[in-house]
Order: structure tokens, then C-alpha cells, then sequence
């Protein structure tokens, strides 16, 4: 009888030793993850998961690969698969809320952000994403909040303030958008948006001079709406 259970032990190791290594699948799909081989990073997740289905590290992955290829659907598919194993993954939250974005689950986007806040309130760039989605569904209020939490974390970003400055313009208030478009120019000097936006907000308000000085700067930098209401606006 012992005998015959030192054979069945010793079987199971033999089996086990003979089937796949999950670390190493796992290191070889990491390989052809970081040299951006995303098809070949793809199949190679897919065969981590078939042998170790809670792999989170692995959809969460095959989701960025998915991204970068474009595949929208099935990254979403494998973010939501890395968030039902671990609900508290921060950056597949945040990775699945701009894929709702894209594809205009706005509500969907705003959840998953909040939820990613709540991991991690010390990111700016959680409060800034759900800044724009909150403006998207007409909540210039919170849109604004969040924008101010985003600027309080990172001071010196201007793309928050440009945010803020077109929240507070739809909200209606034009001098505290006037203010923090000149901030998002004094940061970046070089922001074609920014003088983009403040130009039409200057023409819109009857400071046409101005305006137009801006949609010639915006121009300059190359921004591409920008030639079109040069000629409408300041010819």
C-alpha cells in the first residue's frame, strides 16, 4: 500500500514537472510585451491565462496590448477581467474608464474613475480624466471641482487649467476662464489650444482684437481649427 502511494506521489510530480511553467509563460509574454510585439504579446497572455485563469497581471496586460493595436472591444474584455479579480486594480480602472470614454459610456468612464480614486486620491490625472467626462455629461460644477483637485495635486500642468478654463466658460463664468487661460499659457507658451480657446472666447465676448491676435498665434503653432476662424472672424 506504500509502495503504491510513493508511485502515485511520484507520478503527480512527474506530471506537474512536465506541464507548462506559468512563470515562464509569464516572463515570455512580458518579453514580447515590453519590446511591443503586441500580437505575439497577445498569444503569448492568452496561453498564461489558459493555464492560470487568475492571472491578473496577464489581462490586465493583453488589455494594454489590445489598446495599443486598437482593438478596443477586447481590451475592454480583458480590463474587466483583471477588475473582477482584483476590483481595486488602479490602472485597469483607469485603462477600462478611457475605453467607456472612447466609446461613449460616459457614466461607465466616470465609475471606474471614481472607484480608482478611492485607491489612489493622490493621482491628478484621475480627477482631471473624470473632470472632462463630468463637462461631457453637462456637469460643469463637478467638472470644475475636479479640474481644482487635479490643479491642487499638480500645480505646474496646464492642461488642467485649459480644462477648467473651458468648464468655467460653459458654466458662464468668462473672467475666471479668462484667468485661467492666461495660467495655461504662462506654463506652456506653446499651447495652441490654449490660445485657441481664449481667441474665441475674446471674440464671443466682443474683444475682437484680442481674439484674433490669439487665432493668429494659435495658427502659428499649428493648430488646425485655428485658420478657419481667422478667415470667418479677423479678415
Amino acid at each position: 500500500m506504500k509502495r503504491l502511494i510513493y508511485l502515485l506521489s511520484a507520478m503527480i510530480i512527474m506530471l506537474a514537472a512536465c506541464g507548462p511553467n506559468v512563470k515562464e509563460l509569464l516572463e515570455n509574454a512580458n518579453t514580447k510585451f515590453e519590446s511591443k510585439d503586441w500580437n505575439g504579446a497577445i498569444i503569448a497572455f492568452q496561453e498564461v491565462v489558459k493555464h492560470d485563469a487568475k492571472n491578473v497581471e496577464a489581462f490586465y496586460k493583453m488589455g494594454l496590448s489590445h489598446k495599443s493595436l486598437n482593438n478596443e472591444e477586447d481590451a475592454l474584455t480583458n480590463f474587466s477581467a483583471a477588475i473582477e479579480l482584483e476590483p481595486l486594480h488602479k490602472d485597469a480602472l483607469y485603462e477600462r474608464a478611457i475605453i467607456r470614454s472612447n466609446i461613449r459610456d460616459i457614466q461607465g468612464s466616470i465609475d471606474d474613475l471614481t472607484a480608482a480614486i478611492k485607491v489612489n486620491s493622490s493621482f491628478n490625472q484621475l480627477y482631471h480624466k473624470r473632470a472632462i467626462e463630468r463637462r461631457r455629461l453637462g456637469d460643469f460644477e463637478g467638472s470644475i471641482e475636479d479640474f481644482s483637485k487635479a490643479i491642487e495635486l499638480k500645480a505646474d500642468y496646464p492642461n488642467s487649467y485649459l480644462g477648467r478654463a473651458i468648464s468655467k466658460k460653459a458654466s458662464g463664468d468668462n473672467v475666471g476662464a479668462m484667468v485661467d487661460f492666461a495660467t495655461a499659457i504662462g506654463l506652456n507658451p506653446g499651447y495652441a489650444e490654449a490660445y485657441f480657446q481664449r481667441g474665441l472666447l475674446n471674440i464671443e465676448t466682443g474683444m475682437k482684437s484680442m481674439g484674433c491676435d490669439d487665432i493668429k498665434k494659435a495658427i502659428e503653432l499649428g493648430h488646425q481649427k485655428a485658420g478657419a476662424v481667422f478667415t470667418e472672424h479677423c479678415q
